[in-house]
């Protein structure tokens, strides 16, 4: 029994092994010609034939290629290719931003230098009060002072102008339990009064402050600075909105200005995906009425001639940016290269055409002596212009119309069965001219090679006969040439080598 399974083992292994052999050999098989180079004849030692016109077109297209290559990478690199952007609108449940100082000012329009200034920590008149409500509490007002700068009625001339400070400000969904608390801020213009400014400043005069408001009703100029983000630059530029508000004593001005935010993307990377992400201030939107001085009085216990209410916008606008890839800027140098090189199928074809030309002279001047001596001028396209011999100038057209009778001619000897037709005529010369058996004899002689006076001079040092013996003893052993090295009979041996097969050109 042990041994009926050994000898069963050891010939299912011998067919598994011999199975996979021949799946092997088939795959070789199959497979072998995949990397095959094809073989070529050559022309004039070139597997080639090239032109003037050809090299001169490849010059101009290759350094168009490289030319257009270069201006898109420098293109690419200067941010001249705009990047694609995609932007959608959401409502945001929880925000948070924190503004920048001088994000928004607050001045008199068209206010002179010698005009009174009502913001000014000196004998104020209408002093800015800055409220911070978290969540539904108000905080204590910080009094905010006009500062100087320059203003752009003339040089030496400059304007009062209340710079709001850095600020913290978030926005939460209504009934939202979180530990973030949401911030937002009031901006109040109000009559000065000493408990308000304190320890910063002191007030003007009820005279004053009387005449002033009873005087021409002043109009406030509001300037809000929002980003937008350019990519050329790869910077946030600045831009400013302005808007005119005008008030009075016997009413008060309430503004409620609801600042847009932009969560914005960039996506920068050469080879993958990076991302940068930042929040700015795009836009901002501005609701304007009148209320009863009540109103404020409800709000802080004093009253307020304008009234400006700070807070985020529910909506915001989420913006993705992704700058073009390598490969993208690879593809494009690609397409438009292509596109330039379908042109050199023309050229092909006139380069061929001359090729076919310049054969067919060739196979004509090996039947008719003194064909190549003629000049041929040819246009670009191949075509023949003037054909001269010495100083004479030949009829063009009865030139061509006997090189294409002559060319027909050579087209037909070089079809195939007229080729082969030939061989078997030759074939046929042969044995009806010559002795079989001294055919046989003449095509089986080899010349020694190690009788040659190439191999004497370079190889051999021995002065004995030297003579190529065939591997196999038992087969028909062919006729071999064997001379001594220093018989005049070598030399003529290598001279027939040489011109049997034209090493001596």
């Amino acid at each position: 029994m042990y041994f009926l399974i050994k000898v069963f083992s050891q010939s299912e292994f011998s067919f598994i092994l011999k199975y996979h052999q021949i799946k092997f050999q088939q795959f070789q098989e199959k497979y072998k010609y995949a990397f095959g180079v094809p073989i070529q004849l050559k022309y004039k030692n070139q597997s080639q034939y090239k032109t003037p016109l050809g090299g001169l077109f490849s010059l101009i297209i290759y350094s168009t290629s490289l030319a257009y290559a270069l201006m898109v990478f420098i293109q690419w690199q200067s941010g001249q290719i705009l990047p694609k952007s995609q932007s959608t609108t959401e409502s945001v449940p929880q925000s948070d931003l924190q503004l920048e100082e001088g994000f928004l000012q607050l001045s008199l329009f068209n206010q002179s230098n010698n005009a009174t200034n009502p913001f000014s920590n000196n004998k104020n008149i209408l002093l800015p009060l800055l409220i911070k409500l978290i969540n539904t509490e108000y905080q204590k007002p910080q009094p905010i002072f006009s500062q100087n700068i320059s203003s752009h009625f003339g040089q030496g001339s400059f304007r009062q102008v209340i710079i709001m400070p850095e600020l913290q400000i978030s926005l939460l969904p209504i009934q939202a339990e979180s530990d973030i608390n949401q911030i937002q801020y009031f901006l109040i213009l109000t009559r000065c009064e000493q408990s308000l400014i304190e320890g910063y400043g002191s007030c003007a005069s009820d005279q004053e402050i009387d005449y002033y408001m009873n005087s021409l009703p002043p109009i406030l100029d509001l300037t809000i600075n929002i980003k937008k983000y350019n990519p050329q630059t790869l910077q946030y530029d600045v831009f400013t909105k302005i808007q005119y508000i005008s008030f009075e004593s016997i009413w008060t001005s309430y503004s409620q200005i609801q600042f847009q935010v932009t969560s914005l993307k960039i996506n920068d990377g050469y080879l993958f995906d990076t991302s940068k992400d930042n929040i700015f201030i795009n836009d901002y939107s501005i609701t304007n009425q009148v209320v009863s001085t009540t109103y404020p009085q409800k709000l802080f216990g004093y009253q307020a001639y304008a009234m400006f209410f700070l807070r985020l916008d529910s909506l915001s606008i989420n913006q993705q940016v992704v700058f073009p890839k390598l490969g993208e800027i690879l593809a494009q140098i690609g397409s438009i290269v292509q596109l330039l090189l379908i042109s050199r199928y023309l050229f092909l074809f006139i380069n061929n055409y001359l090729y076919d030309q310049e054969i067919m002279d060739n196979m004509i001047s090996i039947y008719y002596r003194g064909w190549n001596k003629l000049i041929v001028c040819r246009n670009v396209f191949g075509q023949i212009t003037k054909v001269r011999q010495n100083d004479v100038i030949l009829n063009t057209k009865s030139y061509v119309k006997l090189r294409n009778t002559i060319v027909y001619q050579i087209q037909t000897k070089l079809d195939v069965l007229n080729i082969l037709h030939q061989i078997i005529k030759l074939e046929q010369c042969q044995f009806q001219l010559f002795d079989k058996e001294k055919l046989k004899n003449t095509l089986d002689n080899q010349i020694d090679f190690y009788q040659t006076k190439l191999m004497r001079d370079n190889i051999l040092s021995s002065e004995n006969n030297c003579q190529i013996m065939p591997l196999d003893e038992d087969k028909e052993q062919k006729s071999v040439i064997s001379v001594s090295p220093n018989s005049p009979q070598s030399d003529q041996i290598e001279l027939q080598i040489l011109t049997l097969f034209d090493i001596s050109q």
